[in-house]
């Protein structure tokens, strides 16, 4: 199978037209067409941003070596650095004034007193959750 067929495969798999899928990967639906038929190459920027989407319903990265080779499982999952990054590019400091101190003053602390936030933390959770059970 080639990178153009599993393109194919993809968005059939995405239940998504060539419409939707090539708006997401800022191409028309024709030029997807030509790609899907063989009839086009498959940039390497194409390749890069079908690999950098976080796909619906299952939030999950196309993995780009089945993408590439057709090895290996048509989705991976994000590893934390990726959900970390994701996170951080969402939040808009110009306006949050809070999360910015928060990071500030989190960054500031001991690795004994970063330990010690983190276990208070997955202690309040514990707490809410049992409370949450409860109703």
């Amino acid at each position: 199978m080639t990178i153009n067929e599993r393109i194919k495969e993809l968005r059939c798999c995405l239940k998504m037209t060539q419409t939707e899928f090539g708006n997401l990967i800022s191409l028309t639906q024709n030029h997807l067409t030509g790609i899907e038929s063989g009839k086009r190459n498959v940039t390497e920027r194409t390749i890069k941003l079908i690999c950098s989407i976080n796909w619906p319903p299952s939030n999950k990265l196309v993995n780009e070596k089945w993408l590439t080779t057709g090895e290996g499982e048509m989705f991976i999952e994000k590893d934390h650095d990726q959900e970390f990054m994701e996170a951080v590019g969402s939040i808009d400091f110009h306006d949050d004034e809070l999360i910015k101190k928060v990071i500030i003053d989190y960054m500031k602390l001991s690795d004994e007193n970063k330990k010690r936030l983190a276990d208070y933390i997955i202690e309040l959770a514990e707490i809410a959750k049992k409370q949450y059970k409860g109703k």
